[in-house]
């Protein structure tokens, strides 16, 4: 899991700098959209599978102990978090003013997330809390 965070990382440091360092009006081309989307999606890959795997070794685990208020707590922050983590792609395209990439990555976050949240719930499922 830790290389997934790793290139995950890389790949929005990628990202940065091509919408900082390359011109605009090559970003602005159809061409530079094209592979802004495409490092975005290559994001967005890396951060679902580094999520899913997280999830991975519940599968075998048969008796999950009670939640806890604070591990509740815990996992709806976590869950904000990357959800907020996501956006960042959308808002570095509303920043650049490419508000139509800025609306299809903010719907492909959301179909991404949406599938990771439904995911969790069935892989770890709601324990009984204490």
């Amino acid at each position: 899991m830790a290389y997934c965070a790793l290139l995950t990382g890389f790949i929005l440091t990628v990202f940065t700098l091509l919408l900082t360092l390359l011109p605009y009006s090559f970003l602005s081309s159809l061409w530079g959209q094209i592979a802004l989307f495409f490092v975005a999606i290559l994001f967005y890959l890396f951060l679902l599978y580094g999520l899913l795997f997280r999830l991975w070794g519940f599968r075998w685990v048969k008796w999950k102990p009670p939640i806890s208020w604070q591990t509740h707590f815990l996992k709806g922050f976590f869950i904000l978090a990357i959800l907020l983590f996501g956006f960042l792609i959308p808002l570095l395209f509303l920043i650049w003013g490419f508000f139509l990439l800025a609306i299809i990555m903010g719907i492909i976050w959301v179909v991404f997330f949406a599938f990771y949240v439904v995911y969790d719930k069935i892989t770890i499922g709601s324990p009984e809390r204490t």
